[in-house]
């Protein structure tokens, strides 16, 4: 359906709003997580969706999966071209810049 969806704790999902992705298109994503469980997906640096995954506890000591579920059964059918991990919270703007500092560095934005 063109969701997206995070997972902290093993379990409690967190998804993106649906057809948040268009196939074959180049797009830039920016997922960020509270401790709280505050989970916010920005899709070309624009707030696609945020929920709360309060209930669940961020798995700590867990090896970490993008692009597939850690069975490999749901394997990502494209391409990845840059991961950055942040160990702070980006805010809103923060993410937005994200998206302008690559996107038109690959002549794609």
């Amino acid at each position: 359906n063109g969701a997206l969806q995070w997972r902290r704790d093993g379990s409690t999902s967190a998804y993106s709003a649906d057809a948040a992705l268009v196939l074959d298109k180049w797009q830039h994503v920016a997922v960020t997580s509270s401790a709280t469980g505050d989970t916010r997906f920005y899709i070309n640096g624009v707030l696609s969706t945020g929920s709360s995954q309060a209930a669940g506890t961020p798995v700590v000591g867990f090896d970490t999966y993008i692009g597939n579920f850690a069975a490999g059964s749901r394997a990502l059918n494209g391409d990845i071209g840059l991961i950055r991990v942040y160990n702070n919270l980006l805010t809103a703007g923060e993410a937005r810049d994200a998206y302008y500092e690559v996107g038109p560095m690959v002549g794609l934005g």
